[in-house]
C-alpha cells in the first residue's frame, strides 16, 4: 500500500467526487490535507466526500484578492504518517514544507496546478523563484488543462516528457446540469461581482443588445463587492433581469437549465468552471482570451466565442446567436458534447496515473 498526501487550500464542491474516486483506488492509501475548511470570501455549503481528509486550521491571511496560509501543523502528519508520495497544489507554507519533506527524505513529489501562463503573467520575483525551486525537482506533473503543461515547461524540461504529465480536469456534474427544459432567460451571468469579472462591462453589453432586442433578459447569479452597484445599473437601464444573489452549488443546475447563453467576461481566470457547467447545460459560452477554458473547453465559433472585451463585438455575436435558431442549435449541441470529456472519472484517473508513474 502506497501512502499519498495531497495538500491543497480548501475543499471545493467540484473536487469532492474526484477525491472519493482516487480514495477508493486499490493499493493507494490516499489522504487529502486542507490548509483550512473554507476561505473568507467563499459562501459555499456542500457535503464533503467520503475519503480520508485532514484540516490543518492554518492561519489565513488575505492580501488583496489572494489568500495565504501559514502554519507548521503539516509537519506532525508528515513525520507521523511518512507518506511515500506528496502532491502539492500551490505554494503556501504547508505545501512548501511538504515539498521539502519529500526532497529531504527522498520521497516522490508531484506538482499540481490549475494555472497557465496567462493566469500567472503578473507573478512577482519570489513567486517565480518558488516555482523555479519546486518544478524542476518534481517527479511528475498534474494540470487541469493543456496550457498547464506549457506553464510547467517554462520552468523545467521535465514537463516536456509526456510520461510525467497527466490531466486532471476541472469538471462539473454533467448529468445534473443537462436539461431539455424551456429556456426562459436569454442570458446568464454567474460569478463574483468583482472588478476582475467585469460586471459593468457585462451590463453594457446587455444594454447594447437591448437596442436591437428590446425584450432581452438575463439571470444574474452571484455576490461580491460590486453586486449592488451592478443591480442598480440594470434597474437604471430598465433591462429585464432576475437575480437570486448567491446560489449554493446544488441549486445551480435548476437555474442553468433555464438559460440560453453564458456571459463569462473576465480579466484573468485560471480555468473557469462556470463554463463547464454552462456547456453541460447545452449553453454556448462567450468569454475573453484571458480565461483558461479558451481553445480547450470553449472553441471560438464552435460552441461559443472568445472575444476581447469590446461591447460592440460581444453584442453583435450574442444577437447573432439569439436570432439564428439553426446556428444556436448547433452551438448548443456542440457545447454539451464538449463537456463530456471533462468528468469526475477522467479527472481522478489523471491523479491515479500520476501517482503510479512515480512508483
Amino acid at each position: 500500500m502506497h501512502k499519498v498526501f495531497f495538500i491543497t487550500n480548501i475543499p471545493a464542491p467540484y473536487r469532492e467526487k474526484i477525491h472519493e474516486i482516487v480514495g477508493k483506488t486499490a493499493h493507494i492509501d490516499y489522504t487529502v490535507i486542507y490548509c483550512r475548511s473554507i476561505e473568507k470570501n467563499r459562501s459555499w455549503k456542500f457535503d464533503l466526500g467520503k475519503y480520508k481528509k485532514i484540516f490543518l486550521n492554518s492561519t489565513q491571511l488575505t492580501i488583496g484578492a489572494k489568500t495565504i496560509y501559514i502554519g507548521f501543523g503539516i509537519l506532525n502528519y508528515l513525520f507521523k504518517e511518512k507518506p511515500d508520495i506528496v502532491i502539492t497544489g500551490g505554494f503556501n507554507l504547508p505545501m512548501i514544507l511538504a515539498f521539502l519533506y519529500a526532497k529531504i527524505f527522498r520521497k516522490k513529489h508531484i506538482a499540481y496546478t490549475d494555472a497557465w501562463p496567462g493566469s500567472e503573467v503578473n507573478l512577482k520575483f519570489h513567486h517565480k523563484l518558488l516555482r523555479k525551486l519546486v518544478y524542476p525537482r518534481s517527479d511528475a506533473f498534474i494540470g487541469v488543462s493543456d496550457k498547464s503543461f506549457t506553464l510547467f515547461q517554462q520552468y523545467t524540461p521535465k514537463a516536456k516528457d509526456s510520461k510525467r504529465c497527466y490531466h486532471s480536469y476541472l469538471c462539473a456534474n454533467n448529468d445534473q446540469f443537462y436539461s431539455d427544459a424551456n429556456k426562459k432567460f436569454d442570458l446568464l451571468y454567474c460569478g463574483q461581482f468583482i472588478d476582475g469579472k467585469l460586471p459593468f462591462f457585462m451590463h453594457d453589453v446587455v444594454m447594447e443588445i437591448k437596442k436591437t432586442l428590446p425584450d432581452i433578459n438575463i439571470l444574474l447569479i452571484g455576490n461580491g463587492i460590486l453586486y449592488k452597484q451592478t443591480i442598480q445599473a440594470f434597474e437604471d437601464s430598465h433591462i429585464k433581469y432576475l437575480s437570486p444573489g448567491f446560489v449554493q452549488p446544488d441549486q445551480l443546475p435548476e437555474y442553468f437549465s433555464k438559460c440560453k447563453i453564458l456571459l463569462f467576461p473576465t480579466k484573468r481566470d485560471a480555468w473557469g468552471l462556470v463554463a463547464n457547467e454552462a456547456c453541460a447545460a447545452s449553453m454556448p459560452v462567450i468569454t475573453t482570451p484571458y480565461a483558461g477554458v479558451k481553445g480547450e473547453l470553449v472553441i471560438d465559433n464552435v460552441n461559443g466565442f472568445i472575444l476581447e472585451p469590446d461591447v460592440t463585438t460581444w453584442s453583435k455575436k450574442i444577437i447573432e446567436l439569439l436570432t439564428n435558431d439553426d446556428k444556436y442549435s448547433v452551438f448548443s449541441m456542440k457545447a454539451r458534447k464538449s463537456s463530456l470529456k471533462y468528468n469526475y472519472q477522467a479527472a481522478a484517473d489523471g491523479i491515479v496515473k500520476a501517482i503510479r508513474s512515480v512508483l
